[in-house]
């Protein structure tokens, strides 16, 4: 990864923003009248899937997101909730558009409410509640169902509501730049683009430049963006889909950096797909789903192809046949672009059709500190560890320390069969061994070898993990060098080892947002010896 992302002190305005933003008179500093009516009103299609059953419950009086539920009456709107996720959730309004997409007017009334009473209890500054990213969210999701509440409102409401809008656009006006980073930095711009563009009919040259400059600092050469997370790559297209959108109706037209981030992103998204339509998962993101990814290409209207190889995000993708397998072969993102580093480096995923075979654990939104903690280990992922130790050094309240991590990687591929070596170095400094991973896939996506080995001399125990989907069911073979693999289509795969101690183990799949699911493991054990130790490995049709 080429681009740098230091974490740069606040300067000496921001510092004062924060501190003034802490007291009553920053009240005074936001807009006390607004205009009676928005010079544009946008009607954009939202690049999300409904959930009806998020609004099923909010019509029956409990607001259940994020993994928690909370009872809506007078205190829904205080800032501490039933958890951290659920007040970001909740006072962002994603669930908006749920509510909203029933077409009838107990939906409509119920959704003016809830606006209504959060303009009541959060006129002004709060800290998390208007924290830039939320804030960001929460403009877009309202001014994007807007014609629908005003549809259903009166003067007095229209007034507010337009007031509250001039208020969070001038807050983000002075902190969008600063107070977030990543992902979070773009949502910010995102809302206070929407804002401006409805307040003012165009967006202010500061804006359209922070805009490009941001989009240049986090979409990296290959399109792949920053924080080497297939779902957060999707997050930041949405919001630039949507700004490109809301651009469409200004007095300015379509930013040409808008257009090149979508036209440069697109392909990303469909190199992280795997056969079944949905998202390898690495550095923090799970599987989504595969009808929200196609409707968001959809949306983006731009047909570039998968490439097979991004060497800026650092992955690697083979398809052959049936057959799409994904590796990461990069270094965890900086802190500053992704708060919570992951170390994976070499973990890999193999799907065969709309069988998932070899995963790595996944991570969701909405875990607890431990389950969040084992994701982000060497261990949840489809790789080699040494001495149960990580491959980076991470860091239980976030970050990752990787600055000694080399990683070499080639590929080919002669007559439709792919191969591939690559290696790092994430042992080297504490066991004197570097970890070195081939794989060989046939043209028809029916034979799949590996081999990794450890390169050194001195004697350590070595486990390597092949995490299964759920829906892998896996028997060990008399022999115990075999492992026989049934897909829920009922297709089934053997796994031979050479090498090392074969055995099926339990793991735990992540990666769906609905649950934590029971899975299974093929785990290799051994230790190493003389100058290097070898494991070889076999993923074939029956």
């Amino acid at each position: 990864m080429k681009c740098s992302f230091p974490n740069r002190g606040l300067g000496l305005r921001e510092r004062l923003y924060r501190r003034l933003q802490r007291t009553p008179l920053y009240g005074f500093f936001l807009p006390q009248n607004a205009p009676k009516n928005f010079r544009i009103l946008p009607k954009t299609t939202l690049p999300r899937i409904p959930d009806l059953k998020t609004a099923n419950s909010i019509l029956s009086g409990q607001l259940s997101i994020a993994g928690a539920t909370a009872p809506i009456d007078d205190k829904i709107w205080l800032t501490h909730g039933p958890g951290k996720n659920w007040v970001i959730a909740a006072h962002s309004f994603d669930w908006l558009g749920d509510l909203c997409a029933f077409d009838d007017l107990k939906s409509r009334e119920k959704a003016l409410l809830l606006v209504d009473q959060w303009i009541d209890r959060h006129s002004n500054y709060s800290e998390t509640v208007w924290r830039s990213d939320i804030t960001g969210r929460r403009i877009i999701n309202w001014l994007c169902w807007a014609h629908l509440l005003f549809d259903y409102s009166g003067p007095s409401f229209n007034d507010r509501f337009c007031r509250s809008v001039a208020r969070q656009c001038a807050h983000l006006n002075r902190v969008s730049t600063f107070d977030r980073d990543g992902a979070g930095r773009i949502t910010a711009l995102a809302g206070q683009a929407f804002g401006e563009i409805v307040l003012n009919g165009e967006i202010s040259n500061r804006l359209s430049l922070s805009l490009s400059e941001e989009l240049s600092r986090q979409v990296l050469a290959d399109g792949g963006h920053a924080s080497r997370c297939p779902e957060t790559h999707l997050r930041v297209l949405s919001d630039i889909i949507l700004m490109r959108n809301a651009f469409a109706n200004s007095n300015t037209g379509i930013p040409e950096y808008l257009n090149n981030a979508i036209d440069r992103m697109c392909p990303i998204v469909r190199f992280f797909r795997h056969s079944d339509g949905c998202f390898g998962q690495f550095n923090g993101g799970g599987e989504s789903n595969a009808t929200l990814i196609e409707h968001i290409l959809d949306l983006a209207a731009s047909n570039g192809k998968a490439p097979t190889s991004i060497p800026h995000s650092r992955f690697e993708r083979f398809v052959a046949g049936s057959m799409t397998i994904l590796l990461d072969t990069g270094k965890p993102a900086p802190a500053a672009i992704e708060p919570f580093g992951y170390a994976g480096t070499l973990g890999f995923e193999a799907c065969s059709g709309e069988d998932r075979l070899i995963v790595n654990c996944g991570s969701r939104a909405n875990m607890a500190a431990d389950w969040l903690w084992a994701s982000r280990t060497t261990a949840a992922h489809s790789t080699l560890t040494i001495e149960n130790t990580n491959s980076c050094i991470l860091h239980k309240t976030g970050g990752a320390e990787s600055e000694k991590l080399q990683i070499e990687c080639d590929r080919g591929e002669i007559d439709g069969d792919c191969w591939l070596s690559a290696s790092h170095t994430g042992y080297l400094q504490k066991f004197g061994l570097t970890h070195r991973r081939r794989f060989f896939v046939d043209a028809s996506g029916l034979d799949f070898r590996g081999e990794d080995t450890l390169i050194g001399n001195d004697e350590y125990q070595f486990v390597l993990r092949f995490h299964l989907h759920p829906d892998i069911a896996a028997s060990l073979l008399q022999n115990n060098r075999t492992a026989l693999l049934r897909t829920k289509s009922g297709s089934a795969w053997y796994f031979r080892v050479s090498g090392g101690a074969l055995s099926v183990t339990d793991s735990v799949y992540l990666g769906n947002e609905a649950m934590a699911k029971r899975s299974k493991q093929l785990v290799i054990k051994g230790s190493t010896n003389l100058s290097s130790t070898t494991v070889k490995w076999a993923l074939q049709s029956h």
